[in-house]
């Protein structure tokens, strides 16, 4: 067999051998410059080497001589400015609060309490008045009044029962007034023919009583 193929394109960081990616470095090493920082063996962290050399920047330097902040300003192009902070060394305005004051003047649980509309009182108390805005407090609901009760239905009703409710009752006046009726008069011919059958059958008396003419 042949001699093994040396090759030069291997990354150009000092005992790496990495394959070559991009800018003279292999990936990993090109990652590493690109954040700002200088390249270094693979698997080592960088270390604080100081403060930031930004002028008044206390936080810990990486390698690059910048904060992390700072260096993703430098990596992104942009010019370098001092980091913002909403964080104040102020304490609490609340009643009795030593805690830092960093939501407008206000730790967040006295936060909470204005924007609730409740007096400002210690943490860790309940209660609290609200302030009066100048609105007059909603009335409470008043409760609803109670149904009475709904009454049972009555038992169904037959239709003997319907029958006999409809019927009216007969009086002694509907029955005299029956009697009292005018009788309808009979004409001669006819009494005479209910007479002599009357007769013929020996009921004279009958005869006699129902007043039948000759």
């Amino acid at each position: 067999m042949g001699a093994r193929r040396v090759t030069a394109d291997i990354c150009a960081f000092p005992n790496c051998g990495r394959p070559r990616r991009a800018n003279g470095w292999c990936g990993a090493h090109n990652n590493q410059a690109s954040r700002g920082g200088t390249p270094r063996p693979l698997g080592q962290r960088a270390r604080a080497v100081g403060e930031c050399s930004f002028d008044g920047c206390d936080r810990p330097a990486r390698p690059n001589g910048l904060c992390r902040t700072h260096g993703d300003q430098l990596r992104r192009g942009a010019a370098l400015s001092p980091i913002s902070t909403c964080r104040t060394s102020e304490p609490c305005a609340g009643p009795g609060c030593d805690r830092p004051g960093n939501n407008k003047g206000l730790c967040s649980a006295h936060r909470k309490q204005q924007l609730k509309g409740q007096e400002l009182r210690p943490v860790g108390t309940r209660g609290g008045a609200r302030i009066r805005t100048g609105a007059a407090p909603k009335p409470k609901p008043k409760p609803k009044p109670k149904r009475p009760p709904t009454p049972a239905k009555p038992a169904p009703i037959g239709p003997v029962q319907r029958r006999h409710e409809q019927t009216p009752a007969p009086d002694a006046a509907s029955h005299l007034d029956v009697y009292a009726s005018p009788i309808i008069p009979v004409p001669a011919r006819t009494q005479a023919a209910y007479r002599r059958l009357l007769e013929a059958r020996g009921d004279h008396d009958i005869a006699d009583i129902l007043g039948l003419t000759a």
